[in-house]
């Protein structure tokens, strides 16, 4: 039985509307770290911000709880419930219907359509909602000795401290008298009463004091999870029995390794495989924090429990096939995305290089005390990539505890030191107590005249009139030519004014709908209801654009390039140069990059009109529009088409017609995180800059060299050339002093467990001398260590070698990576060599810790 195709025809046939499942990560929303229910993509109707378009719909929806506070990631596998990525089936009002059709549809899906027997059926509602009591007695006639009465904590539901809020009335099937749990209402409810579906009716706002007063549109919200009751209809009694998991369960029971598995290791994989393909296919990244920490916590649990269980190469990318192929005909993101495969792979490669050194750190740190140290722990989770969740359990497993408190203390001194200074904060949006009937007119104005319907004063209190010149303040304008941050792009920046007071704005931005207008005034007094005058910066906007047209060609030419799994993750478009992120597993070649420059170019001189058109989200996707994971978007949007084959949804600003761009240019491709890219372009005017720039010191370099310009490059390779023989020459001189400094240094090596290591301070070695020493060390022992540390400029530069045939528990990086932890410090490098910039410390205190980290383990 496919239940989640009879849910949703069952509400069509209801009139409902069919409202396809939003992305794992919220649009908008930094309050959630995942969407979690099937209310969050309509949270702006509950609150208000946002008119419906349809009052009644109906959804299946893609969730997640794993971090935060809906963290049940340490149950999956030890319950037969208990899932991170789960779908919840749920049908909606809005301001259409109430309890008594609410109660009636649920009652009529259940029994009608699912045929299940209602003596298995109990009910429970708040103590106060008598109505919904009333309807389940006298119109549903459920026997009355299976409606039971409970308080807020269980049956009643609110969005926040204040806001939208009601009762709700839970479904419960009764599994059988041979489980443990008692009726609802009179004790734990256990494994035998186990909740089925979640109404809930939002009736009331509620006030800073907690009084409730009546919405005027009432609302409902229910939720129903899939997995639970598939497994109900099915009369199993773990959900990951049900059919749901047959394709996946087969799979995994046709490895004779895996067969052979506890079935709560099994569900551990079936579970975190499920929750990594949906979040890769949804944009999310591995990571060490945020959204990727929680991905790569889900993966490398997995991982750990196949290791434990003899599972030592990866195993869960074999799955991604089978999960795409059962669940990409309804979310059709899983076939479109190819990259998923390669991303778990990647991530258990990853953590297979470090998970027997870790585990083997954590027992030598217990050995002889319960408690492993905050700075331990820390070195686990950034140095070994172990997530504290998974220490944590592990501590439960082996009865040890952890001082969670120095860790945090420890993360919180990493966190202060990668905090940036940021403008002016607009994040708390609580002050914007009305909602303004703002309107953009940028499109195609750069100026137009309007009037002042709200202002706030640099405490985000609204007042009548201001004069403060000193500090910010907020304009709320009744239309505006203004075009406020969003999609990457700057905000415009520019004057509005009339004849008694002038106002710079500074900073553009959005809260609920509404455009504010951030800055300063610098003359005379503002006051509501006052017409002004708004002037864009024509200049910066006409910069701005062009960038902001560039980069969705770049996109398209990116895509057609490296292929369409490449996502956009990020830009920022301003003025003066633009950058672009997007996922990727590799540098771009000279050629790739050349290509896409190419492509650019191509399509500027090809003088294609930009095309603007309004449709509906639903179409606009249908038609091949590209859209983005973290944006939100309304039924009706905006489809730019920009060049000859770039279609992506923006609200953004562009240029009329691809020549504008004029020219464009790539000047760096970097890394910005795992398997996320960046470049950074320039385009028009300022590229124009850039290269007359060049052209200049092209021409004072071939001044200076009493040369031709075009014969610079052949200057530099004849200096290259003699460059190279005084190096060779150097470098034979450099070996053989590094052998009779190696020969000096033997009497002074320390062995940790077979490893012989050197480590020692040299003030009269230049940085090369010292690398072709570690080169030597190296090659001399097969399993060796040496640290050594040269002082310049009052900083001290630290060298780590580790031979490849090394057998100690740490590699050079991560030698590197606990300096740069001990020390506040700069470093990194490969397995085999990695070096660090240490300041306002002395080479003894560096050689004395290094000393430590090699004994200690």
């Amino acid at each position: 039985m496919n239940i989640r195709n009879l849910f949703l025809e069952y509400f069509i046939e209801k009139k409902h509307h069919v409202v396809e499942s939003s992305s794992l990560v919220p649009a908008n929303d930094k309050s959630l770290l995942f969407t979690n229910s099937g209310m969050v993509q309509f949270k702006d109707i509950f609150l208000g911000n946002v008119k419906p378009n349809y009052k009644k719909i109906v959804t299946c929806q893609k969730c997640m709880r794993a971090g935060g506070k809906h963290n049940d990631l340490e149950n999956i596998g030890f319950t037969n419930r208990h899932h991170s990525f789960f779908e919840m089936l749920g049908n909606f009002s809005f301001g259409d219907y109430f309890k008594e059709e609410a109660i009636d549809l649920a009652w009529d899906f259940l029994i009608n359509r699912l045929s299940l027997d209602q003596k298995k059926l109990f009910i429970s509602v708040h103590n106060d909602d008598k109505e919904t009591a009333d309807i389940w007695l006298d119109k549903i006639k459920i026997n009355k000795e299976h409606l039971c009465y409970l308080g807020d904590e269980d049956n009643f539901w609110q969005m926040g401290d204040t806001g939208p809020c009601g009762p709700s009335t839970e479904i419960y099937y009764d599994l059988g008298s041979n489980l443990p749990g008692e009726q609802p209402g009179k004790g734990k409810t256990g494994d035998r009463y186990t909740e089925i579906w979640n109404l809930v009716f939002t009736q009331f706002n509620k006030d800073e004091n907690g009084v409730l007063s009546d919405l005027p549109a009432k609302c409902v919200d229910t939720g129903m999870g899939l997995e639970r009751i598939q497994a109900v209809v099915e009369g199993k009694l773990d959900n990951y029995q049900s059919s749901l998991f047959d394709e996946l369960n087969s799979y995994l029971n046709e490895s004779k390794q895996i067969k052979k598995l506890d079935f709560v290791i099994k569900k551990i994989i079936i579970d975190h495989v499920r929750a990594a393909c949906f979040l890769i296919s949804d944009g999310v990244i591995p990571d060490k924090e945020g959204r990727g920490y929680v991905l790569r916590r889900i993966i490398r649990r997995a991982i750990r429990y196949l290791y434990n269980a003899g599972i030592k190469d990866p195993y869960l990318h074999s799955c991604v096939d089978v999960i795409c192929q059962s669940m990409g005909g309804h979310y059709h993101e899983l076939k479109k995305n190819t990259k998923i495969k390669k991303a778990i792979l990647n991530e258990e490669e990853n953590c297979l290089k470090t998970l027997s050194i870790g585990l083997k750190l954590i027992n030598t740190a217990v050995t002889d005390k319960d408690v492993l140290s905050g700075e331990e722990a820390f070195k686990l989770y950034d140095t070994f990539g172990f997530p504290i969740e998974i220490i944590q359990e592990i501590a439960r497993e082996e009865k040890f505890s952890i001082d969670l408190e120095g860790f945090k203390g420890l993360m919180n001194k990493q966190k202060e030191r990668s905090k940036s200074a940021s403008k002016f904060s607009v994040e708390d949006k609580n002050f914007l107590k009305a909602t303004f009937n703002t309107n953009f007119v940028g499109y195609g104005k750069f100026e137009n005249t309007s009037k002042v319907l709200a202002i706030y004063d640099f405490q985000k209190n609204s007042v009548k009139n201001s004069n403060d010149s000193k500090n910010l303040t907020i304009l709320v304008i009744e239309s505006t030519p203004f075009y406020p941050e969003g999609g990457g792009q700057q905000s415009d920046i520019g004057i509005i004014n009339n004849d008694s007071f002038e106002f710079n704005v500074e900073d553009v931005q959005t809260i609920n709908n509404t455009i504010i207008h951030i800055g300063h005034i610098s003359s005379g007094s503002i006051a509501v209801n006052d017409a002004v005058n708004c002037i864009i910066n024509k200049d910066i906007r006409l910069h701005t654009t062009i960038n902001h047209s560039a980069t969705h060609l770049l996109h398209q030419s990116l895509r057609e390039i490296l292929g369409d799994d490449v996502q956009q993750r990020g830009s920022s478009v301003t003025d003066k140069r633009l950058t672009f992120d997007f996922t990727h597993d590799r540098s771009l070649t000279k050629d790739e990059i050349a290509l896409i420059e190419n492509n650019l170019a191509e399509e500027i001189n090809a003088d294609i009109k930009t095309v603007s058109t309004s449709m509906k989200y639903k179409d606009a996707i249908s038609s091949g529009a590209l859209a983005f994971f973290e944006e939100k978007y309304s039924d009706e949007v905006r489809v730019l088409k920009i060049g000859s084959k770039s279609v992506e949804l923006c609200g953004g600003t562009h240029v009329d017609t691809t020549s504008d761009i004029k020219v464009f240019k790539i000047l760096s491709e970097s890394s910005v995180s795992t398997g996320v890219r960046r470049i950074e372009a320039m385009t028009g005017y300022a590229a124009y800059i850039y290269f007359q720039e060049l052209f200049e010191q092209n021409k004072e370099v071939s001044q200076l060299l009493n040369i031709k310009p075009d014969e610079i490059k052949n200057k530099i390779q004849d200096f290259k050339v003699q460059q190279s023989k005084t190096d060779k020459k150097s470098e034979a001189t450099n070996k053989v002093l590094a052998k009779y400094l190696l020969d000096s240094l033997d009497s002074k090596k320390i062995i940790y467990n077979e490893t012989i290591a050197f480590i020692e301070n040299f003030s009269d070695l230049d940085s090369n001398q010292i690398r072709i020493l570690s080169d030597l060390v190296k090659t001399k022992y097969k399993d060796s260590i040496s640290i050594f540390c040269m002082n310049t400029n009052n900083e001290i530069n630290c060298f780590v070698g580790v031979s490849k045939g090394s057998k100690h528990i740490y590699n050079a990086k991560q030698i590197v990576l606990m300096l740069n932890d001990k020390f506040d410090s700069k470093g990194g490098g490969s397995d085999t060599f990695a070096t660090a910039i240490i300041k306002n410390v002395s080479s003894a205190d560096i050689l004395n810790y290094s000393k430590q980290i090699l004994k200690e383990s």
